[in-house]
């Protein structure tokens, strides 16, 4: 049981069950120890949110952009066989 929960096997089969929201006030977040193996997550800041947007919005532009170079490319060798093949032929 121990070496799933460690090996991370447990999570996997039970997914997000055990896992757990604690709301804390501010005022006691200064006195907040955490446990070996236990972690804060805090939400993204907006600037962070925008940042990614952002980078997403990027990449997929990127992803675009190398997609029509390639359908060019292969438009490009269809053209050159198409040429070659009528070369032959005469």
């Amino acid at each position: 049981m121990i070496l799933d929960a460690e090996s991370g096997k447990a999570q996997r089969l039970k997914g997000l069950e055990f896992e757990y929201e604690q709301q804390t006030p501010w005022e006691l977040a200064a006195d907040l120890e955490l446990e070996e193996g236990e972690a804060l997550k805090l939400p993204p800041t907006p600037d962070q949110m925008e940042k990614e947007e952002a980078e997403l919005l990027a990449r997929e532009a990127e992803e675009e952009k190398r997609l029509r170079e390639i359908e060019a490319r292969e438009e490009e060798e269809e053209r050159r066989a198409h040429e070659l093949r009528k070369v032959e032929l005469n």
